[in-house]
């Protein structure tokens, strides 16, 4: 059975998925079908041979990932776990401004729940932000520097290829090539890398979206406790239908992130953003613009 020898590990909103899906195509290289099966921090109680099930479609390709992104937010548990399995395993990591990474991942977030039916009013991105105990830990997330800091205690700086989101987006091919060089295969293969995936998107009338769907909640929830509950049942095509058209999600302008929440987000990240720009070698002032 083969088993990984390199890891998309981070982050979330930063271009990952494309990455994910432009590996997937590449000759050289198996992905799992799951792409994020966060055994080293979600799924770990799963056990090792539960992971390696992830594996098994693999047939002769040179190189075996998984994309499990989180792992660079949970950097301080995966890392020793990782590396007690796997010490020479390859990782890649890619970071994104993080004040615009923050507010793209609430968005992706906001849609995907109302998307999934839950309609429950969202908190507020300027509350998020400011929350000291996030179970999303969206501030965290962005602290990329104190992140490679952890998987550097037990990696080397060589088993690390960084990218960044912005050379990313302005010219995937070189980047996909200097991702092949890392990791040891061929870089003439020709793997359609034009369409960019997991895009942020919007609901079309979020509000309406939830209004109905609270309403239709509370009059379920009174109709069970009297035993009529299948009065709804005709309605259930209608329901459906209705979900449909209002969930369907499009692409469109963001909204916009008001003056305050960006000051306060450039402020927080200020220092990580200057510390990972010296780690690099590169300049990331314009992060903090």
């Amino acid at each position: 059975m083969k088993e990984p020898n390199f890891i998309l590990a981070g982050a979330q909103k930063t271009g990952s998925t494309s990455v994910y899906h432009y590996l997937c195509s590449h000759p050289d290289v198996f992905m799992t079908k799951v792409k994020e099966p966060n055994y080293y921090n979600l799924n770990y109680e799963n056990g090792k041979d539960w992971y390696l099930e992830q594996f098994e479609a693999a047939e002769d390709e040179s190189v075996v990932g998984e994309g499990s992104i989180l792992y660079m937010r949970d950097s301080e548990v995966v890392a020793p776990r990782l590396h007690a399995d796997y010490p020479n395993i390859k990782l890649i990591f890619i970071m994104r401004n993080p004040v615009d990474r923050a507010f793209s991942h609430y968005n992706f977030r906001i849609g995907k729940k109302i998307g999934e039916g839950m309609g429950v009013d969202p908190v507020p991105f300027s509350e998020v932000i400011r929350l000291k105990d996030d179970p999303v830990k969206t501030i965290e997330i962005g602290k990329y520097y104190d992140h490679l800091m952890n998987f550097e205690k037990y990696f080397s700086r060589e088993q690390m290829h960084l990218v960044l989101y912005d050379d990313l987006k302005a010219d995937r091919e070189k980047v996909m090539t200097g991702i092949y060089e890392f990791l040891g295969i061929r870089q003439d293969i020709e793997v359609d890398i034009d369409r960019v995936r997991n895009v942020t998107k919007y609901q079309k009338n979020p509000q309406l979206y939830r209004g109905l769907k609270n309403a239709y909640v509370a009059t379920r929830d009174v109709l069970e406790t009297v035993g009529l509950e299948k009065v709804l049942e005709p309605l259930s095509p209608v329901k459906n239908k209705t979900r449909e058209r209002l969930t369907e999600m499009v692409e469109k302008d963001p909204p916009s992130m008001n003056a305050a929440d960006r000051a306060f987000l450039r402020k927080t990240f200020e220092e990580p953003n200057k510390l990972l720009g010296e780690y690099l070698g590169v300049d990331l002032s314009h992060w903090n613009q």
